[in-house]
């Protein structure tokens, strides 16, 4: 699959790739950079904490403490995560951001995935000081999507130096500071998904890669295009059923949930490996 049939659902206000985009974000950040010198420790960049079932998408807000008396007037900084544990399906603006600029977020705003790491991002919230956020805690800034792909603990991080180009940690002040703000980590627990399946996971070992596509793959040719649903680990066939014709469906398999493991899926499912960021519909319940 060709790199540029990738679609991230990241969502992002700037059109375009490659050169331009690059360009586009280094500008942005060297409008939030464009400041005096001078370097204060005065904001927080959060990360909060998030709990939910292995196999679902966990939604983890990020959140911007603003200390007095500074305003702020836009950010640039990255957000990062184990790649083991989850896997980022979507970002959304938060509640502070959502309603600028008559709904439609800051005037300013790139986000781009960086596969396998996480997501940066670059804002100015208005060119005319319109918007800015006042001095108050818990601004929450974008709310993060994840696929808890095992059980455990899992950090979410603010970072710098991902990206192309490399996006510094920044908030700026509406009266032209360049902020150093304080990072703190988040954690997400992933509990066990009793009663649920994995989409995706098809020979059920708990991560999401090429092996399963491979499974997926030998499954559907094998069965001449198309398979009915399957318990566990597809080929795990019992009682006398064909291979992967258990009575008691997991959907592991279907990638597009539309309820028939098909080439469609694995077309689906190379997206996924290849992109990293476009969204693998929820499990439920077996």
């Amino acid at each position: 699959m060709q790199p540029s049939k990738c679609r991230s659902k990241v969502r992002t206000r700037q059109r375009g790739t490659g050169g331009g985009r690059a360009r586009r974000l280094a500008a942005g950040v060297a409008i939030i950079c464009l400041a005096s010198s001078a370097s204060l420790e005065a904001q927080t960049l959060r990360v909060e904490a998030a709990t939910g079932p292995d196999g679902s998408v966990i939604a983890v807000p990020v959140e911007l403490d603003v200390a007095g008396p500074d305003t702020i007037a836009g950010f640039s900084f990255g957000v990062c995560h184990d790649g083991a544990a989850l896997a980022l399906q979507n970002v959304d603006l938060g509640a502070a951001l959502a309603p600028m600029n008559g709904g439609t977020g800051p005037e300013f705003l790139e986000l781009s995935p960086v596969v396998g790491v996480g997501f940066t991002v670059g804002a100015i919230f208005s060119f005319n000081a319109l918007h800015v956020l006042d001095p108050v805690t818990g601004h929450e800034l974008f709310v993060a999507n994840y696929l808890a792909q095992q059980p455990g603990p899992a950090t979410v991080s603010i970072c710098g130096g991902i990206g192309a180009p490399a996006v510094p940690i920044v908030v700026s002040t509406s009266g032209g500071q360049s902020l150093n703000p304080t990072l703190v980590d988040g954690t997400v627990t992933v509990t066990p998904g009793a009663g649920t399946f994995r989409r995706g996971d098809v020979n059920a070992d708990n991560v999401i890669d090429e092996a399963d596509f491979d499974q997926l793959r030998s499954w559907i040719f094998s069965s001449g295009g198309a398979g009915p649903l399957s318990a566990g680990p597809l080929g795990a066939g019992s009682g006398g059923a064909p291979q992967g014709c258990d009575l008691q469906p997991n959907e592991s398999g279907d990638l597009n949930d539309n309820e028939v493991e098909t080439i469609a899926d694995l077309l689906f499912f190379r997206e996924y490996l290849d992109c990293g960021v476009i969204s693998i519909p929820g499990p439920s319940a077996a």
